[in-house]
């Protein structure tokens, strides 16, 4: 089965000395060590993993373990210190840790998109504006644009609502909102940072459905972030867990 993105030895350092910092986990040292010594922060320590194409992974773990700066690392918001991240784009794999920013902006555009934790729609723009944003970005044919955007907008089930702003919605509806967003380019990969800790118990069930949803029906990848049981009971294909920035445990 061919892999959706690979990490190979993936090191993430935040702080101006990561040269020094990367010599030092060389020698064994630990973070907190390293912190106290250099004022850097290893934030993600050799992390080897893999998603398959139409599969959902779940990375799981403690405040501060490293989910969410590996996370980043797919779509290029985060920096790699060290390692690989290979990203495949329909014919080969393609290191964002490496590639030109052309590539990278080619892959985020058409193959990666990302849900955010806090709610990020723009409050001067409706629902389906919303919606629409990246790809009038991309200078989509109007026709081609409003087809799409109809399209997601049913899938998330906020047809409806299409001319409503932010702050005329729930919790849950701007989330799918933010997913009709983030699906509207027909990425094949997902990444979902932790999308409904704001949410309560039955709101996030609705989301986390539907995202199964977008896996089964449409064969997308999908790596989510989250540190509660339920979600991943109840969402992931496999789990890995990450403790102290590095990958402790993985499997189904």
């Amino acid at each position: 089965m061919t892999a959706a993105v690979r990490f190979e030895h993936v090191d993430v350092v935040f702080g101006p000395g990561r040269r020094e910092a990367l010599e030092r986990l060389d020698r064994g040292q630990g973070r907190d060590q390293i912190y106290e010594s250099t004022g850097n922060l290893v934030a993600v320590h050799d992390a080897s993993l893999f998603v398959d194409e139409g599969e959902i992974l779940v990375l799981m773990g403690l405040s501060g373990s490293g989910k969410s700066s590996l996370l980043r690392c797919v779509n290029g918001l985060n920096q790699v210190s060290r390692g690989k991240v290979l990203v495949h784009d329909g014919r080969a794999e393609v290191d964002v840790a490496s590639c030109d920013p052309a590539t990278l902006r080619r892959l985020r555009q058409n193959r990666i998109s990302m849900v955010f934790q806090q709610f990020a729609l723009m409050p001067w723009l409706t629902v389906r504006d919303n919606v629409g944003f990246g790809l009038d970005i991309r200078g989509m044919a109007r026709a081609e644009r409003d087809r799409l955007v109809t399209e997601k907008l049913r899938i998330v089930h906020l047809d409806k609502f299409e001319d409503k702003y932010a702050h005329e919605l729930s919790g849950g509806m701007k989330q799918r909102a933010l997913i009709a967003s983030a699906i509207a380019c027909r990425p094949r990969l997902l990444l979902a940072d932790e999308p409904t800790t704001a949410l309560d118990v039955t709101v996030q069930a609705r989301i986390l459905e539907l995202l199964r949803e977008l896996n089964r029906r449409h064969g997308l990848s999908i790596i989510l972030v989250s540190h509660d049981l339920g979600v991943i009971a109840e969402t992931c294909d496999r789990v890995l867990v990450m403790r102290d920035g590095m990958v402790v445990e993985q499997g189904s």
